[in-house]
């Protein structure tokens, strides 16, 4: 670069001199007393003490609302400036927090800059002070920001071992561009004005008046270095209904409260994700709600609910807990998490209302093992003692009924707890018994009795159902028989409930010291009267147990046990046998004086089958052979092999049905018995043939009994010993 001519040097340097000599404000450091510079003072500490302070501790104190920024800078002198400076260059650090939800902020920095003179040489600036702004987000916000604002303090000029100082201001915008991490990079520019006061205190010209263009790089930092912004999502308080352990895996997919937020960020927000967790109950948080976007303003409102773990099973007086609701979102690239913590009131474990009179089946613990144990002991005991004809479903209501009666199981109303009170305030806590603790307590409310009668039905395989009535409640058993069966084989079907075809027993389950057949008389007589004014409720447990699952309440040994086995078979062989006599005797009177005025083979065959129907086969053969005595009569010739099938004496059996099938060879139950005892003979083929021709004459019963044709012999083995108790009887 070519140096210009020393005269014009020398001029140069006479001039800068002159010039300030003219600003008379130039003065040595000690003039530092004036206001402005004492700002600017504090300007350069905090200044320099945002460099050390580091990015973690400016996030603690504020994430996302605080930030530096760095602006390398090029000055031009603008003004009278320019007759004495030339183009310079410098840089900014600058440190900003935002106030609260609001676009204000309040700054501070430090500037240094150097500014080349006319005469070769050049003045360092040196500033320090405090600003105010705001910060503007376009659009969405999550791209973009822009910033004006005005900073003000004091500046020291440094020139040729001199110093000088006196306050400055400057105003200033700036466009950024967010750039990922807590980073933004943009342009700013600012008009800078540093001013001259004589020692009078009067302002003279300024000293120098500059434009500036600078980059701008902002870091907003937050915990971890991360780009963390204080959420502003309002999470209002929840509602929270009463918490119930019985039904603690009921709350898995039904609420439990709701709770209600809102979108106060100034942005849409994406990625919402609610969570719900109480500690100790759940083993982590459960997620109940996602959204893809939340608009700015948009108020949700979500269901609560939890995975709660057993051990709220252990709640045995009423527990305050802390509950806490998690909302985790992202709003301008951020990761936000923001949560409320309430009290949430978890009643006793016994404890539930009877708003559903289905929730009692959270309660029928089939799979306890103490339940187990009882049930299955009782009904290994009686298996096989007696009379094996009866529906097996039936005979194992009576051991079971008689078992609990011997076992000293008493009916005792609760004056606190009663359900012909609560039962009728839908909003009453009541106090139920589990299964084992009955059993433990030999004692109990109708509800604890009933819930405990259908947990040992259920835990050997009977499908059990409440039955409420005003002011009670009993269950009853799934006989396992069709309604017509079910016609035909009981003296008295209007004691048994017909639904969709299938046949239900009820029991009286608060008369366990009582007969069985006196508890169905009592339970039936209720039915039918609450029925007849329409004022029953029938609860199936399992389709109950869809809505309220049954709980892992975990039961310890029973301290006293199980009545003396002999005294449990005895029991029920006495129970069995009042029950065949009171189904049977009414029947027979009456088919016998009907039999007395006019003895036809029609009459003397049902009077058989009555016999056969309840096991008594010894009366059933001499009443069928009665009824063949003067001429062949198939359904009589029928029923007798029936039952020399069902005690598998098959070739007689099968002498029998071929006598049948002569005299009515179009008769498909005749055949089916064919059918049926070939395959016991392990004469495949004739029991073909045989099915084949019921498949012809009674498509629907040869379905019934499909083994006898399948093609896999150890599969269907099993399948012909489990039908092989059952058989058609001929009625006419």
């Amino acid at each position: 670069m070519e140096k210009r001519p020393p005269t014009r040097k020398s001029t140069s340097k006479f001039i800068m001199f002159f010039v300030m000599k003219k600003y008379r404000g130039w003065a040595p450091w000690g003039w530092g007393d004036h206001p402005g510079f004492r700002v600017g003072v504090v300007g350069l500490l905090l200044g320099a003490a945002t460099l050390t302070t580091g990015p973690q501790a400016i996030g603690a104190q504020a994430p996302g609302k605080t930030s530096l920024e760095i602006t390398p800078t090029a000055v031009l002198p603008v003004g009278t400036s320019a007759d004495a400076f030339e183009f310079g260059y410098g840089a900014g650090l600058h440190g900003r927090r935002l106030l609260g939800d609001s676009p204000v902020f309040l700054g501070l920095g430090m500037g240094f800059g150097i500014v080349p003179t006319v005469a070769d040489t050049a003045v360092t600036l040196i500033d320090g002070g405090v600003g105010a702004g705001l910060l503007l987000q376009p659009g969405d916000g999550e791209a973009v920001d822009i910033e004006v604002g005005l900073r003000g303090g004091g500046y020291a000029s440094l020139y040729e071992g001199a110093a000088a100082t006196n306050p400055h201001g400057v105003g200033y915008s700036a466009i950024r561009f967010r750039l990922g991490g807590g980073m933004h990079l943009g342009v700013a520019g600012n008009y800078g004005y540093y001013s001259n006061f004589t020692p009078d205190g009067s302002l003279a010209d300024p000293f120098f008046t500059g434009a500036g263009a600078s980059i701008s790089l902002r870091w907003t930092p937050g915990p971890g270095g991360t780009d963390t912004i204080r959420p502003q999502l309002e999470i209002a308080p929840p509602r929270f209904d009463r918490v119930f352990p019985v039904f603690y895996r009921f709350y898995d997919e039904n609420p439990l409260g709701a709770v209600s937020f809102v979108n106060e960020e100034r942005n849409d927000i994406e990625n919402v994700s609610v969570s719900f967790f109480v500690p100790r109950y759940m083993e982590a948080a459960q997620v109940v709600e996602t959204f893809d976007r939340v608009g700015s303003g948009q108020e949700i409102q979500v269901d609560l609910t939890a995975l709660f773990n057993e051990e709220i099973l252990g709640i045995t007086e009423t527990d305050s807990v802390q509950a806490q609701i998690i909302v985790q979102y992202t709003h301008r690239d951020v990761d936000l998490t923001t949560q409320r913590v309430e009290t949430l009131a978890i009643q006793n474990r016994n404890q539930m209302t009877w708003d559903d009179d289905r929730k009692a089946a959270a309660f029928v613990t089939a799979g306890d093992p103490t339940v187990q144990r009882v049930s299955r002991n009782v009904t290994s005991i009686t298996r096989g003692i007696g009379n094996v004809a009866v529906n097996e479903r039936l005979r194992t209501a009576i051991a079971l009924h008689e078992t609990m009666g011997l076992y000293g199981l008493e009916y005792v109303i609760d004056p606190d707890s009663s359900y012909i009170e609560l039962s009728e305030n839908e909003s009453a806590l009541d106090y139920l018994q589990f299964p084992v603790q009955t059993l433990d307590y030999r004692a109990g409310d109708c509800d604890d009795l009933s819930i405990l009668y259908c947990s040992m039905f259920e835990a050997v395989g009977i499908p059990t159902a409440f039955i409420t009535v005003p002011g009670h409640i009993f269950m009853a058993i799934d006989l396992g028989i069709r309604e017509d069966d079910a016609r035909n084989t009981f003296a008295k079907p209007e004691d048994l409930i017909f639904r969709e075809g299938t046949t239900w027993l009820p029991i009286e389950t608060t008369v366990p010291g009582q007969s069985f057949v006196r508890a169905w008389d009592t339970a039936a007589k209720q039915y039918r009267e609450a029925a007849g004014a329409d004022a029953v409720g029938f609860f199936p447990v399992r389709e109950a147990w869809n809505t309220y699952p049954p709980t892992g309440f975990a039961s310890t040994a029973l301290e006293r046990p199980l009545p003396p086995e002999s005294r449990i078979a005895d029991r029920y062989e006495d129970s069995l046998v009042a029950f065949v006599q009171r189904e049977i005797a009414p029947q027979v009177d009456a088919l016998e004086a009907r039999i007395a005025q006019r003895a036809s083979p029609r009459l003397i065959n049902r009077l058989g089958t009555l016999y056969a129907r309840y096991g008594l086969y010894d009366e059933a053969i001499e009443t069928f052979r009665r009824a063949v005595q003067e001429r062949p009569y198939a359904p009589s010739l029928y029923n007798i092999g029936n039952i020399h099938f069902l005690n598998e004496q098959f070739d007689e059996a099968l002498g029998y049905y071929r006598q049948t099938v002569d005299l009515r060879p179009d008769d498909p139950e005749a055949r089916l018995g064919l059918a049926r005892t070939y395959y016991e003979l392990a004469e495949y083929v004739p029991a073909t043939e045989q099915y084949r021709e019921v498949e012809i004459l009674a498509p629907e019963l040869a379905a019934q009994f499909g083994y006898i044709v399948s093609e896999s012999r150890d599969g269907t083995r099993a399948s012909a010993a489990a039908e092989r108790d059952r058989v058609i009887w001929g009625d006419d």
